[in-house]
């Protein structure tokens, strides 16, 4: 779709006539749709690392000002407002995903042992590792939690690629995670 307007066009009259778990999927369709059409041209603007903090502190905005002003007429209920919330948070892990594809295509500093997908997650967290730091979330925690999904990243793209996680990689973690 081009943009909101042929989007609403194509889903609100459906969503009116649907019922149940068929209205609700609409709905997520819909939204992530409305979302995707913002995020389509300001992926483009992401040049580099130093661009996907204000990316992905952009995104956070989608919801409010992008996507809900296009539900006003719609009666939402509790449940909807859930599974809206739920499809904005992966797209926004998708499209900030796809913004950090975009900076790493040729990225140097990429070990060859590590995807490329795998990679771009990883960036993707130090980005929002990042984003936390600079809203004052606490140092400590930020650090283990970005530092256990940096792992469960790596850990699920040898799990992917059919690799076994081999004793040494799992002993540099422990190392790592001991004081």
């Amino acid at each position: 779709m081009g943009g909101t307007k042929p989007a609403c066009r194509e889903y609100l009259p459906k969503i009116a006539t649907a019922n149940g778990a068929k209205r609700q999927e609409l709905i997520c369709e819909l939204a992530a749709t409305l979302f995707a059409s913002w995020a389509r041209r300001r992926v483009n603007l992401v040049g580099s690392l130093d661009d996907i903090p204000l990316f992905d502190k952009e995104q956070g905005t989608y919801l409010s000002l992008i996507v809900l002003p296009h539900f006003s007429e719609v009666p939402l209920d509790d449940q909807d407002v859930a599974a809206i919330d739920l499809t904005i948070a992966g797209c926004r892990r998708t499209w900030l995903g796809r913004a950090v594809e975009r900076t790493q295509r040729n990225d140097p500093e990429r070990p060859a042992s590590v995807s490329a997908s795998a990679w771009s997650r990883a960036k993707a967290l130090d980005s929002s590792f990042k984003t936390q730091l600079n809203q004052g979330t606490t140092r400590d925690r930020v650090v283990c939690e970005h530092l256990q999904r940096c792992f469960d990243a790596l850990a699920e793209d040898y799990v992917d690629e059919g690799r076994a996680l081999d004793y040494g990689t799992t002993r540099r973690f422990r190392r790592l995670r001991t004081p």
